[in-house]
């Protein structure tokens, strides 16, 4: 029976994990064996289960954590790629993440052009229809245009942002791949995005606001 550790890994579409600490709803499960299926969770037990109760290619988790898979809900970036980098930015994104626990992600994109916001959702629905394996891009977090002047902070300052009236456009064009849009309640043109957002089944989220409270 051959075993490969388990490390920055991605498990195949069949695969056995064993010997790790699995992360439950009701706590730890030591020395567990996870078998995954298809793609999913076959079955979680404990201890060694002999072959073939094995599925697929077997990994050695060995004094290590088995725990669900972590979800990036906004992300500039990482291992040296950023989010709004063009398609294959985001494709190694997707390799990139497994090897921090997290399976899925929603690349973030800040206020920027018309032309640029537009650019980041088509590249971002290319890498979505990608089938290689890797983290899943579940859509993007956009940091809309409807922001409070004085809480831009990490925003470019001196950028010229999309009118709203052409983002809402633009949110319509890829409503399958916006997922989440910022918006500063007391900006003027906050209802018109917000009315977008709802009937386009887009969450809308409240940020860079004076309105907010944190406790």
């Amino acid at each position: 029976m051959s075993k490969s550790r388990g490390e920055n890994r991605i498990a195949n579409q069949d695969s056995t994990i064993i010997g790790g600490s699995v992360l439950q709803k009701g706590g730890w499960l030591e020395d567990g064996c996870l078998c995954i299926q298809n793609g999913k969770i076959h079955s979680i037990t404990q201890g060694v289960v002999e072959s073939p109760g094995y599925i697929g290619e077997i990994f050695d988790a060995s004094g290590l954590y088995i725990i669900p898979g972590l979800i990036d809900t906004h992300t500039y970036g990482a291992g040296g790629y950023d989010t709004y980098g063009g398609a294959d930015a985001l494709l190694a994104l997707r390799k990139v993440f497994p090897r921090y626990g997290v399976t899925a992600f929603l690349p973030s994109v800040p206020s920027l052009s018309c032309m640029e916001i537009e650019n980041v959702a088509n590249d971002c629905l290319t890498a979505m229809r990608n089938a290689d394996p890797g983290a899943n891009i579940l859509g993007l977090f956009s940091e809309g245009v409807c922001v409070d002047p004085e809480k831009r902070e990490a925003q470019v300052q001196n950028a010229k942002t999309c009118p709203v009236e052409h983002f809402v456009e633009i949110l319509k064009r890829y409503a399958d791949v916006f997922r989440i849009v910022t918006l500063a309640p007391e900006n003027n043109e906050c209802g018109t995005l917000l009315h977008a957002c709802r009937k386009l089944g887009i969450i809308p989220k409240p940020f860079r606001s004076r309105l907010l409270i944190f406790v």
